[in-house]
C-alpha cells in the first residue's frame, strides 16, 4: 500500500486523493512520501517494533513453535486453545 500510495503522488494525485482512495489518513501517506524521499524504498519499510521482552526463551519459542506447526498439520483437528494454565509445559 505504500508503494502505492508513493506510485500515485509521482502520477500527480494529491496526498489527500492518495489517502481517499486508499482509506487511510493523509498524516500516514504523507509520512510514506516523505520517507521514500529521504530513503528510496528502503524507507517504506516496517520499522522495529518497540515492546516488552518475550519471558519465554529462545529455546521455549521454537519449541512453543514446533508444537503448532505440529499440532496445525495434525489430521485429528481440533483448536489449539491458550489459557492461564497450559496443558503444554515448555
Amino acid at each position: 500500500m505504500r508503494l502505492l500510495a508513493v506510485s500515485l503522488f509521482f502520477e500527480g494525485e494529491s496526498r489527500t486523493n492518495i489517502a481517499k482512495r486508499l482509506n487511510t489518513a493523509r498524516g500516514s501517506v504523507n509520512k510514506w512520501v516523505s520517507n521514500y524521499l529521504n530513503n528510496g524504498v528502503a524507507g517504506l519499510n516496517n520499522k522495529p517494533i518497540k515492546g516488552r521482552p518475550a519471558k519465554l526463551t529462545s529455546q521455549q519459542l521454537n519449541t512453543l513453535s514446533d508444537y503448532v506447526k505440529q499440532s496445525a498439520s495434525s489430521s485429528e483437528g481440533g483448536r489449539l486453545m491458550g489459557g492461564r494454565y497450559c496443558s503444554v509445559y515448555l
